[in-house]
């Protein structure tokens, strides 16, 4: 009881702490984290523009300030995707390894390390995840797509990049309807995934973004974003080729070890999780590995890695979809988790404090940077330095 009264505590402390990061981003105006949510339709159809065209309409027929309607959607966003995951992650048992899945570095508390990554479009996309997995057993089973395709269409149009991680949404329809018969299942994701090759072929049709239509989205939201919203910021990337955007990509790729630094932070991240599905079974396809099931999953948000930089960002937002498809599997009976007898993880006992120390120099301790950066983010390095100043 102790220990879930002590998440409920720290899941709402990281909630506060991540609305006030935005606040202060909304308040300045960041070129990041609050700009994006200002890309529209005022100057025709654009990518990643569905859920700024949502918000400024709101603005506009309301008669609220932009600013404040995206500052409180966000809010919402976050404290309604936390009170889902907590949800989620409640139905797990509380596990020696089940705690270090659920304390990973890059798992819930990673936004508050990592500021910068506080109020990115990232929590529509797992906001969207959580209410598939709380509700879709819900809904009637033949309309279970629609919701699917729906929240897929939101999500894809307003960050074109979220496409690699709408598999999880699939994922999740499988989990939940196990049951069914296959051709039943095929048909239903038959339907999805058409769906989702058409708003693929909508995208690629509009990669193009001229200055005219920069400019009259700018104009569009002027009073709420910087004068040199043309020229830099989310708005203005709109308007940055594909070459171009490959050749800045490529400078960060060429850095020392870049891309090893963050296959060592997705090794040491993941681990737990990675054994936990490898001591893993399927309940009626036991001669499947759990494991391999989800290397394919991971396999799908490869091409992330190649059109974005933000790795950081993208191994948080997988491995927090990867914690959900966990619980949701087991929650389903799908997956059974399944040690040997003479597993050390079985015979391992821990007491109380150690335990605590464990996950708090595992989860707490250090951080993976969202981007352009590869070394650890040690979290408490300026106290530590203080105190060793002082104390010489």
């Amino acid at each position: 009881m102790i220990k879930r009264n002590f998440l409920d505590l720290l899941i709402g402390l990281t909630v506060s702490i991540i609305i006030f990061n935005f606040y202060h981003f909304t308040k300045e105006l960041s070129l990041g984290q609050y700009s994006d949510w200002l890309i529209n339709y005022q100057g025709g159809f654009v990518r990643r523009g569905l859920i700024g065209e949502i918000l400024f309409q709101i603005h506009s027929i309301l008669s609220i300030r932009l600013d404040l309607v995206i500052f409180i959607t966000v809010s919402l966003l976050y404290i309604f995707f936390y009170k889902n995951f907590l949800k989620i992650i409640k139905t797990l048992d509380f596990s020696f390894l089940n705690l270090l899945i659920i304390f990973s570095p890059l798992s819930f508390v990673w936004p508050v390390m990592e500021e910068k990554a506080s109020g990115r479009k990232d929590i529509l996309y797992l906001f969207f995840l959580s209410l598939i997995a709380l509700n879709l057993k819900k809904i009637n089973f033949y309309n279970q797509k629609y919701l699917i395709i729906l929240l897929s269409a939101v999500t894809i149009f307003s960050h074109t990049g979220f496409l690699f991680l709408i598999p999880s949404f699939l994922i999740i329809f499988l989990l939940c309807n196990s049951e069914k018969k296959v051709l039943i299942i095929l048909k239903e994701i038959f339907f999805i995934i058409l769906s989702l090759f058409i708003f693929l072929i909508i995208l690629l049709n509009n990669t193009q973004v001229g200055p005219e239509q920069i400019k009259l989205i700018c104009d569009s939201v002027s009073n709420f974003v910087r004068s040199d919203c043309t020229t830099i910021g989310y708005i203005a990337t709109l308007g940055w080729s594909f070459e171009l955007n490959l050749d800045l990509k490529k400078s960060l790729w060429m850095r020392d070890y870049y891309h090893l630094f963050f296959s060592l932070a997705f090794l040491i991240c993941f681990l737990p999780l990675l054994i936990v599905f490898y001591f893993s079974k399927f309940s009626n396809f036991k001669k499947f590995n759990v494991l391999l099931f989800f290397c394919f999953f991971l396999m799908g948000t490869i091409p992330l890695y190649y059109v974005g930089v933000d790795y950081g960002r993208y191994l948080h937002l997988t491995y927090l979809s990867s914690i959900i498809i966990y619980a949701v599997a087991l929650q389903n009976k799908v997956i059974i988790f399944d040690l040997p007898k003479n597993n050390y993880f079985k015979k391992f006992t821990i007491k109380p404090f150690v335990l605590v120390f464990i996950i708090f120099l595992y989860g707490f301790t250090f951080t993976v940077p969202h981007c352009c950066n590869n070394n650890f983010k040690f979290n408490f390095k300026k106290l530590v330095l203080k105190i060793n100043e002082k104390l010489n």
